[in-house]
């Protein structure tokens, strides 16, 4: 008679010794280094399996399961990870690489966790992966805060050139600089309210969207362009090279005699001697 087995939350839960858990970081630092198993933005699919097979590989009586057991190990990971590396940006909080905590002001933390609820909890809380889940994740988190960064300066640059500035609350209106100017220089103003006065207009989605596009379409060609240019110029110094190296190649008397003779004078003044000089020559 087939035996049940205990199910829902906690009912097949198992501890992990320090060994264990020191082992499962140290392979997923290697998946994250293997290109058969790495992708952007974390691992292929079914790379629990092959988790599990290296983690038996160097702990032979690991008797641990894919689902739940390490599926679970590694989200606790990532839960304590992510919120550490995010409050890490932030200059008043640091990390203390010998107690392997966080080291920040209390208050600023108490007030850091009002608006992160995934970083209570972490206050003393010991935690000695950090770094080198940094090998596993922190490349794919750096690239996503990267990929934001640029594409909110692409959007403020793109905002600047056209004369739209973002307003100041959260409604989704763009003020037109050269529209405002224009009623400015067409009606004078008697006060200053309406010489402050600025006209906004809403852009649609779809207009958004091809402006945007425009912005990055624009940036693309440029770059294009650049390494295009780079390209011309490197072949063409290669193929200089080449051309002096096929003429000595053919004539081994490609040195003229009053060349030579500058040779041997330029050996002479830095001050070798006349058979070593003879030797050279």
């Amino acid at each position: 008679m087939a035996t049940s087995c205990p199910r829902g939350r906690g009912k097949n839960k198992q501890y992990w010794n320090d060994e264990e858990a020191e082992v499962l970081v140290n392979v997923l630092q290697e998946l994250a280094c293997d290109p058969l198993w790495k992708v952007e933005g974390g691992f292929k699919n079914n790379y629990m399996v092959e988790l599990h097979k290296r983690l038996v590989l160097k702990l032979p009586n690991f008797d641990k399961d894919v689902n739940p057991h390490i599926d679970s190990r590694i989200k606790y990971l990532r839960n304590k990870y992510n919120p550490i590396s995010e409050m890490l940006t932030q200059k008043e909080c640091q990390w203390d690489d010998i107690a392997h905590k966080i080291k920040c002001e209390k208050q600023w933390y108490d007030d850091w966790c009002k608006n992160h609820k995934n970083a209570i909890g972490l206050w003393n809380l010991k935690f000695p992966y950090l770094r080198k889940l940094d090998l596993v994740w922190g490349k794919d988190k750096a690239t996503r805060l990267k990929a934001v960064d640029i594409s909110q300066a692409c959007e403020d640059n793109f905002n600047k050139k056209n004369g739209f500035v973002c307003s100041s609350d959260s409604e989704d209106k763009i003020l037109v600089a050269s529209e405002a100017m224009q009623d400015a220089q067409a009606s004078p103003t008697t006060s200053s309210s309406t010489h402050t006065s600025k006209k906004r207009k809403k852009l649609s989605p779809r207009k958004e969207r091809f402006y945007k596009n425009k912005q990055f379409d624009s940036h693309t060609q440029t770059i294009d362009a650049r390494l295009d240019d780079l390209l011309s110029k490197f072949e063409s110094v290669c193929g200089q090279m080449m051309s002096q190296y096929v003429a000595i190649k053919c004539n081994p008397n490609f040195f003229s005699d009053e060349m030579m003779q500058e040779v041997v004078n330029e050996l002479v003044n830095i001050g070798l001697s006349q058979k070593d000089v003879g030797k050279a020559a």
